[in-house]
């Protein structure tokens, strides 16, 4: 933020300046304006020690203090920070042991931490530190796999700081054993920018090897998984280097330690993503809901050139084949379709818990390339509609359900659409996603005034956004007569036009 504060200042034609006293005041208070709350957080009892010369900073005719502002500011936030490096070293990381999973397009990171509570209190809050700008989602678990509450302290993407709640008090020289599990997207990206069919699919993969945290970690070890004999090329030598790993040990690492290291090796998965979700959701009280997921996939790897050979025997380097998506056990009259029309190359399998649906594209979707389809099915209307009174009701359905394996999905848009008459009273909105309007439609004739609709977004969705959005809202039985009725009205409408037209 000081960067942008200096660059918004300069003067374009001119020569770069320091900034002046007043300039850097300005900004120290713009900037502990923004970031008040944390920063208290952590300097509360020197501020109420210091409350005299805050009030005389802050206070004294600028008249007389123009010159020297800065300089005090400067001291105030100094001997701050400084507090504030105290407080947080209360922790030492004894082990750490991170393991990457390089071999499917999103990097799964699952980190043991071992830390040990080195003051003379009992410690309840733990800070971990993220330095990665790609996306990601992190949950935190502990020894007995138990989530761990948890709150981001900054707002900036970079570096992220969480303050995780534990479990139990962590007693003096006691120690401590958590789990974290973060997922990335786009971290892995195309080594090259294009390919031809006989090529292998190069990507490449970048990150911090050593553990970024605000503690100091005394030992720390890091896995990188791999595809079986893949790596191509490395910038810094490992620890141990195995088929389907790369190993970097050390010790005694620093507060908020960053080296990087870039990791060149062969994948000819196709890296897809969902580029466009728009899902509707159909509710009536007829004892079915309706569901239509449209779906943009996008190869997102080298782009292909040269020739094309549609056999996939021949050559199946980044190129799609079958895929799959679960759907709930209830679904019935499951249709696929594509650009085209209706797609033969579906199969269908039960179990006991989902449906899968094993699918294809009509044509392979090769780095650059993209395809689109429409799946539709239904379910029963009594596993997702509850009564809570007399006339009001209780949605409760998946607002993103499954769609790929391991693939994020950039855009979506959820449309719940309710029956003619309803009136909206609560939505809950599941982590991902957020409301952005409630309108009417009309999916079929049967509706006269418009049936309510509600709108919901998100991007860069994961599996782990897979939750249950819930709806009340009030509806009147009377209002199930209308459809009939409109029904009613056309026929009599065609036999009068037929017999007397």
């Amino acid at each position: 933020e000081r960067q942008k504060y200096i660059e918004k200042k300069q003067v374009l034609g001119e020569e770069k300046r320091q900034l002046t006293a007043d300039e850097m005041s300005e900004f120290y208070k713009n900037f502990l304006d923004k970031h008040w709350e944390t920063h208290l957080r952590y300097n509360f009892e020197w501020y109420t020690r210091n409350f005299a010369l805050l009030f005389l900073a802050f206070r004294w005719p600028s008249v007389i203090m123009s010159d020297y502002k800065f300089l005090l500011l400067f001291a105030i936030f100094g001997v701050a920070f400084a507090v504030q490096s105290e407080n947080i070293s209360n922790v030492v990381n004894e082990e750490v042991h991170s393991k990457v999973d390089l071999k499917n397009q999103l990097v799964h990171v699952k980190d043991l931490i071992v830390f040990r509570n080195v003051e003379n209190t009992t410690l309840r809050k733990y800070l971990y530190a993220i330095n990665e700008p790609q996306l990601h989602y992190v949950t935190f678990y502990n020894k007995v796999i138990e989530k761990l509450s948890y709150k981001k302290l900054n707002n900036a993407s970079e570096p992220a700081l969480f303050e995780i709640t534990l479990d139990v008090d962590i007693m003096p020289n006691q120690t401590y054993t958590m789990f974290t599990k973060i997922t990335y997207a786009n971290k892995i990206v195309p080594a090259t920018k294009s390919r031809k069919m006989r090529d292998n699919q190069l990507m490449k993969f970048e990150g911090n090897i050593k553990f970024f945290s605000p503690y100091e970690t005394m030992l720390f070890k890091i896995e990188y998984f791999l595809p079986n004999n893949s790596l191509v090329e490395t910038t810094r030598e490992p620890s141990e280097l195995l088929t389907d790993k790369v190993i970097f040990l050390f010790q005694n690492i620093e507060k908020y330690s960053i080296d990087r290291v870039e990791l060149i090796f062969v994948n000819n998965n196709a890296f897809l993503v969902i580029e466009n979700l728009e899902r509707i959701i159909d509710v009536n009280h007829f004892g079915k809901i309706f569901l239509e997921d449209k779906v943009t996939i996008l190869n997102n790897g080298p782009k292909f050139i040269g020739p094309y050979v549609h056999n996939l025997q021949y050559n199946k380097k980044g190129a799609t084949t079958w895929m799959y998506t679960h759907l709930p056990t209830s679904a019935e009259n499951i249709k696929f379709f594509d650009n085209i029309g209706n797609s033969s190359q579906t199969r269908i399998y039960h179990f006991i818990n989902y449906i899968t649906l094993k699918f294809r594209t009509r044509f392979p979707i090769l780095g650059g390339w993209k395809s689109y389809y429409i799946l539709r099915y239904d379910v029963p209307t009594h596993e997702y509609l509850f009564v809570t009174m007399k006339n009001h009701y209780l949605l409760q359905i998946r607002g993103i359900d499954y769609v790929l394996n391991d693939k994020v999905i950039q855009h979506s848009v959820v449309k719940i659409v309710l029956p003619e008459g309803a009136q909206i009273e609560k939505v809950y909105v599941p982590k991902g996603l957020s409301v952005s309007n409630e309108e009417t439609s009309c999916l079929d004739g049967l509706c006269v005034f418009g049936r309510p609709m509600i709108v919901l977004k998100g991007n860069n969705l994961f599996e782990n956004h897979i939750t249950t959005i819930r709806v009340e809202y009030f509806f009147d039985w009377l209002y199930l007569l209308r459809a009939p009725l409109v029904i009613s009205f056309y026929l009599q409408m065609f036999f009068f036009v037929v017999f007397f037209g």
